[in-house]
């Protein structure tokens, strides 16, 4: 499903992904995906073609690729699995008829 989507793109903007960070969300409804090893590498070779590839859901994010003109905080991570413990940390809460603070 995400690398078909990943080749459709990036076939379409073709040359214009170079420069284009892909961020993709994975909600899977009354599911958690917790993988219990790293993605292999291959996952990274079918989004070859964007500058970097996340893969972010409600448990855990990883970078997938991140070519040589990505972003530091990206390429430094390539590969790390990063898990939320604390899903208000991610996702934080307002409280009963409390409303965002305003500037």
């Amino acid at each position: 499903m995400i690398s078909d989507r990943c080749q459709e793109k990036a076939q379409k903007y073709a040359d214009q992904c170079s420069d284009v960070d892909l961020l993709i969300y994975v909600n899977l409804r009354g599911r958690h995906l917790y993988p219990t090893e790293p993605f292999p590498e291959a996952a990274a070779g079918v989004c070859s073609g964007w500058r970097s590839v996340t893969v972010i859901t409600e448990r855990f994010a990883v970078v997938l690729r991140a070519a040589g003109n990505a972003p530091s905080f990206l390429s430094d991570r390539r590969g790390e699995m990063i898990y939320w413990n604390d899903m208000n940390s991610v996702f934080p809460r307002l409280g009963k008829g409390a409303s965002p603070k305003e500037d």
